[in-house]
Formats: C-alpha cells, sequence, structure tokens
C-alpha cells in the first residue's frame, strides 16, 4: 500500500474539516475560505476500492497529505454513512467526507430543469460546480473516480488559472471535428447570437479537453455557465452522446476559454515516468442504475499498489 508518511491521525469523534453544518453558520456569517487542498470526485456507480485507491495514490505523492480533503458524490441509493466507515477502516488518517446525491437540485436552487435537461446538469455540470455551494472555496480539484495520481497535488493546485474558471489539460489525441459536424457546429457560430459562442469559426483540428483532472476557480464562473451547456446539449442533440466521457457540451462552452494544464495531468492508460495521471486499472463496478456508459478498463497491477487484497474484501462486502 502506499505509504501515508506525514498523515495526521484523527479523533474517531472529529473531523478535521468543518461539517456541511459548520461551513452553513460560517456562511452565515461571513465568506471564511476552508483551508487546505480540497478534493471534489462524483460517481454514478459506487466503487469504494476505486475510490480508496484514488485517495491513497493522492495521499502517496503529496508533499503534505494532511492538509489533502477529500468530498465524494455517490449515487442517491447508495448508503453514504456505511461508505464513509468502510474507507475511514482502510485510510484512518485520510480527511474523507461522503455525499449522498439526494436532493442537489434543492439544495442549489436550480431553475426549473426536468427530464433531459436536469440529466445533463447532473451528468455535466454538477460535479464541477456542486462543490462551491458546499464549501467556501476559492479553489478546488476535480478529480475523476477512473482515476490513480501519480503526481503531487500541490504542484497542480498551484497554477495560476489566469482569467479562466477551469484548468485542464489538452488530449490532442481527440480532436473537436471527430465527435461533430464542423459545418454544422460553423453555421451555427455564423447564425446563434449567444454570449458563448465563439466570435470566430471553430476548428475541427482543435484537441479536446480532458475534463478527469480540472482545476476550478468558483469564483470565475460566468452567470451563463449552465445555461450555456444545456443549450449545446439541446441544439447539437447530445443527449444521445452524454456518457461518452467526452463532455461535448462543457467542451464547446470552454471552447478556448481554459486555462491548458501541462500535458502531464491529461489522463493516460500506461504509466511513465512523466507521466501524473493513470486511468484505473482495477475492476470496475457493475450497476443497474449506471446512467453513464463506462469505458472498458485497463487490466493491470498498479492499483494494488494502493489497495491490498484485505483492504478489497472490507470494502466490497
Amino acid at each position: 500500500m502506499g505509504t501515508l508518511s506525514g498523515s495526521v491521525e484523527q479523533s474517531n469523534n472529529q473531523s478535521k474539516y468543518p461539517t456541511s453544518d459548520q461551513q452553513s453558520s460560517r456562511k452565515a456569517n461571513q465568506e471564511v475560505e476552508v483551508p487546505g487542498i480540497h478534493i471534489f470526485s462524483w460517481t454514478d456507480c459506487l466503487n469504494l476500492p476505486m475510490l480508496a485507491v484514488l485517495t491513497n495514490s493522492t495521499l502517496s505523492s503529496s508533499r503534505y497529505p494532511e492538509d489533502v480533503f477529500f468530498h465524494f458524490f455517490i449515487p442517491p441509493e447508495e448508503d453514504d454513512k456505511l461508505s464513509y466507515y468502510k474507507l475511514k477502516v482502510i485510510l484512518p488518517n485520510s480527511n474523507l467526507e461522503i455525499v449522498g446525491q439526494k436532493n442537489i437540485k434543492e439544495r442549489l436552487e436550480l431553475p426549473n430543469l426536468e427530464g433531459d435537461s436536469l440529466q445533463t446538469y447532473l451528468d455535466e455540470v454538477a460535479p464541477l460546480v456542486v462543490p462551491k455551494s458546499h464549501l467556501s472555496l476559492s479553489k478546488y480539484v476535480y478529480i475523476s473516480p477512473y482515476t490513480i495520481i501519480k503526481g503531487q497535488i500541490e504542484e497542480l493546485f498551484g497554477t495560476d488559472l489566469g482569467p479562466y474558471a477551469i484548468g485542464a489539460a489538452e488530449d490532442c489525441q481527440k480532436r473537436l471535428g471527430e465527435f461533430l459536424n464542423i459545418e454544422v457546429l460553423n453555421a451555427i457560430q455564423r447564425t446563434a447570437a449567444k454570449s458563448w459562442v465563439s466570435d470566430k469559426p471553430y476548428d475541427k483540428d482543435a484537441c479536446m479537453p480532458d475534463f478527469n483532472v480540472v482545476l476550478v476557480d468558483p469564483r470565475k464562473f460566468d452567470d451563463t455557465f449552465t445555461e450555456a451547456v444545456l443549450w449545446w446539449t439541446k441544439v447539437l442533440d447530445l443527449e444521445s452522446a452524454r456518457g461518452n466521457h467526452n463532455r461535448l457540451a462543457m467542451a464547446l462552452t470552454l471552447y478556448e476559454k481554459y486555462q491548458k494544464l501541462p500535458p502531464s495531468w491529461k489522463l493516460e492508460t500506461s504509466i511513465t515516468d512523466e507521466k501524473k495521471v493513470i486511468e484505473f486499472d482495477g475492476p470496475r463496478a457493475e450497476c443497474r442504475h449506471h446512467r453513464t456508459e463506462q469505458q472498458s478498463s485497463p487490466n493491470g497491477d498498479v492499483w494494488e499498489q494502493y489497495l491490498p487484497s484485505k483492504s478489497v474484501a472490507i470494502l466490497t462486502h
């Protein structure tokens, strides 16, 4: 199991980070920045071994693991308390919070989103913007649950996002024109008077952003961000593409409007010395209510470095 040296043992009865109630009280009085590096992940198919590997790999590579906090949003049908206790048995020194996705719509005071629009929001927008309503943070990291972190999270967190709300690595193995008809897209560009539509033609060879690791400054989100994602989804009929992990509507909304992270922070399927993010290579969970299509998982043993077999047995029973 990866080393957790430097972690601080916490009391079983008191969390190092403020609870949601404590944070709400803070917000009522004043906006107080919550210290530490906060990592959020969102899954609609709970796989506790996968979340444990994400946690332990990140902490094992961190310079200051005691200052790293994890917030996992899990499906509403899952038991968040049981999931929390299982993970704490395996990773007692970690700063963990498990949050059920119940009542997300009510908590965020969303406009009247129903059906496909609500589902698009939950699949594409919520994982990136829900954290800003959860804690008072000027910066946080979103990491896909299908991820093993080999790089130092402090290095990523220190990246200057400039004027942008989002920082993501480019994936030049995927180009915009591979997923969308560029002639249709540029016809929209010429005729649609929307602030989120590019003022110049879209480039079919533009690299797609990799949304597996995203640095977020919520203070810089445009007020039309959610509206733009929903608009692109409807105009281009992207509902059928939902779940292909490319987040096309999000990519169009952020076209030339995000900070490009170093290529080493792009998700890779194989490990090399310079790569800081690799795909989880262990077994995937099968969920009856899974909303998004699961990608085929590479078969490997890297994940086992961070989770011994005895721990897997605890998490899966």
